[in-house]
């Protein structure tokens, strides 16, 4: 009881550090909270290097919330430079709010489940399915076949949240198709261990009648 204690106060410290980071740290930290508990640097580096400082304020952060002198200054800067992006690494584990991988340099871990939460709290709630759908859209866009391939499921996962959003139709019919692969790979997975698994096509249909309605 006393550890499990003393880790909540350790993360209620560390939360409270998250929501004092610069804003460029901050943007950094959402991009990576919607890749999950476990994510990869690349994956970061790759969204924050596609997305400039003006789109992620437009997409993850309540207007008006930054100091005119640091949105000016910030939007010529990519915030995937590497100064810029080593230095915000370099900070959030200095901070605690994540970690490496022992395994894997590329890969970082949130150090607690209620910091990852934190840091998806700081985007503002009408956002945040928008903010996720871009992330997808963005890797599906720019890992190479094999990587994107890999990561199949968590890229449409993405992408999913946000197809209400969608008006292009042809974006539409691509997602239903990613979505079709990466169901027939998870029913591939499980018949390969003799479990039976039935392959849902509800995201599919509902894809497809929102592309019919475009």
């Amino acid at each position: 009881m006393e550890a499990k204690l003393a880790t909540e106060n350790v993360a209620t410290v560390l939360v409270n550090k998250l929501r004092r980071l610069n804003s460029s740290t901050q943007n950094i930290v959402k991009v990576a909270s919607c890749l999950g508990a476990k994510f990869s640097l690349s994956a970061v580096a790759t969204i924050t290097g596609s997305l400039s400082p003006g789109e992620m304020r437009r997409l993850s952060s309540i207007v008006g919330t930054e100091s005119e002198s640091e949105s000016d200054d910030d939007a010529s800067e990519s915030l995937a430079s590497v100064p810029a992006l080593d230095s915000s690494i370099n900070e959030l584990e200095d901070e605690g709010i994540w970690e490496q991988e022992p395994k894997d340099a590329n890969v970082r871990v949130f150090g607690h489940d209620k910091i990852q939460s934190a840091a998806f709290e700081l985007i503002p709630p009408d956002k945040r399915d928008s903010f996720r759908g871009t992330i997808g859209r963005v890797l599906s866009e720019k890992l190479d076949s094999e990587a994107l391939e890999s990561n199949l499921f968590e890229v449409v996962s993405l992408q999913n949240y946000a197809i209400a959003d969608t008006s292009d139709k042809r974006e539409c019919t691509e997602l239903a198709k990613m979505n079709l692969r990466a169901g027939m790979k998870v029913r591939a997975h499980f018949v390969f261990h003799n479990i039976l698994y039935p392959l849902h096509s509800s995201h599919i249909c509902c894809i497809v009648h929102h592309a019919k309605g475009i």
